[in-house]
């Protein structure tokens, strides 16, 4: 049933995600060709020329920001509205657990959002003609994250992207869990929510940080200052990773207080 929860999100949502990609794709195409700042750096005065380069340049970036406020926008309404909203009445006499709504509307969510960043990266790179400095300069981070974590940062560091992100969205999810349980006011409760969820994560975050590098001795602060200060490929690594335990941790509660909700406290009224 799960995965029948997963096809119809995607396709709920997919309309809208392939429109927005095509467009930002064809606008960045469009730019590359017309060559729009060319234009402007050799107009002398305002003309026909000058006004659509800066038309097309315009378009690009509202379209290239509408990518991701959508995509936010998108993960937010689709978990209200088709959950919590009108449409709850239809979704929770299907014959599911609320959990698998969680999950379909976390992957979608996750792979979206990673779709919406790799499509605004390409467009970027036709944009600028995927040039030699481009390359190197996707060439010297490859070589930055290798230096830092070693090659198995290239695994590591996206992978816990991901949980991280996850760990967002679910945050996500819990504060207009939260918020609805509210009889007024419950979009300005689920804000309310989630900015109380936001500082309890930070601060446990930086307690965490304070005891990890205390552990690294007590000359952690007068080495920085020195700027001697390293980590090794293994003890990065370890950070990161402890890093995603604690997104895994965090996401893990939301997940389960999102389900509690839904499961025991639902209130569609």
């Amino acid at each position: 049933m799960l995965s029948k929860l997963l096809k119809y999100e995607f396709k709920a949502t997919a309309r809208v995600f392939i429109y927005m990609y095509i467009s930002l794709l064809l606008f960045s195409l469009i730019n590359r060709f017309v060559n729009p700042f060319d234009i402007l750096n050799k107009t002398t005065s305002f003309n026909l020329a000058a006004l659509l380069s800066v038309v097309t340049i315009t378009t690009y970036f509202i379209v290239l920001v509408g990518v991701m406020i959508v995509t936010l926008v998108m993960l937010i309404q689709r978990f209200y509205k088709n959950l919590l909203g009108n449409e709850g009445y239809l979704m929770f006499t299907l014959p599911v657990k609320p959990w698998m709504h969680i999950v379909s509307k976390l992957v979608t969510a996750v792979v979206w959002t990673i779709l919406s960043m790799l499509t605004a990266i390409c467009s970027i790179l036709i944009f600028s003609g995927a040039t030699t400095e481009v390359i190197a300069a996707l060439s010297d981070i490859t070589d930055g994250i290798k230096g830092i974590f070693g090659p198995a940062g290239l695994i590591i560091l996206p992978v816990s992207g991901i949980i991280t992100m996850s760990e967002g969205i679910l945050m996500v999810y819990a504060a207009i869990a939260l918020g609805h349980l509210f009889n007024k006011h419950r979009i300005l409760a689920s804000f309310g929510m989630y900015f109380l969820l936001s500082v309890i994560s930070d601060i446990f975050m930086m307690f965490l940080g304070f005891v990890y590098f205390t552990t690294l001795g007590s000359d952690f602060f007068v080495l920085m200052q020195r700027e001697e200060f390293y980590l090794s490929a293994g003890q990065a690594n370890m950070l990161l990773l402890s890093l995603a335990m604690v997104s895994v941790t965090f996401g893990t509660a939301y997940f389960l207080l999102t389900n509690y909700i839904l499961r025991k406290r639902l209130n569609l009224e």
